[in-house]
């Protein structure tokens, strides 16, 4: 019986753990930008508007990418926020480790992209196209 309490509160403790650890991966809020006024239109401002009102903790997570072909690019976020998958309407893919600005892999689909998205975690992602996922 004590050997059942004490494997039954175990099981409670990795429970818990787990719990707890899946709470990282809840996506509850998002950056948003709100108009002063209803006439005021969000899509108007700038990247260097928006820099020159952030913290410096976030300045420094700035960086810029500079992509030419196979466009216009898309960018997604892995849950941890440390991937980032770029993906062209042209068929290019790449995903990137951008904390480190390494590329871990890229892929020329020769296909039109229509959206990409992180599965599970970073290893795992989709793209969506005409006739294929």
């Amino acid at each position: 019986m004590e050997r059942r309490l004490s494997k039954h509160k175990k099981e409670i403790q990795k429970t818990m753990l787990c719990m707890t650890e899946a709470k990282i991966l809840e996506t509850d809020s998002f950056g948003f930008l709100t108009a002063e006024n209803p006439l005021e239109k969000t899509h108007k401002v700038k990247q260097t508007d928006i820099l020159k009102q952030a913290d410096v903790i976030t300045k420094r997570k700035r960086f810029e990418l500079t992509l030419e072909k196979f466009g216009p690019f898309r960018g997604v976020y892995s849950h941890s926020g440390k991937h980032l998958l770029i993906t062209g309407r042209k068929g290019q893919c790449a995903l990137l480790d951008w904390k480190k600005f390494k590329q871990i892999s890229e892929v020329q689909i020769n296909e039109t992209i229509l959206d990409s998205t992180f599965l599970y975690n970073h290893n795992i992602f989709s793209t969506a196209q005409k006739d294929h996922v």
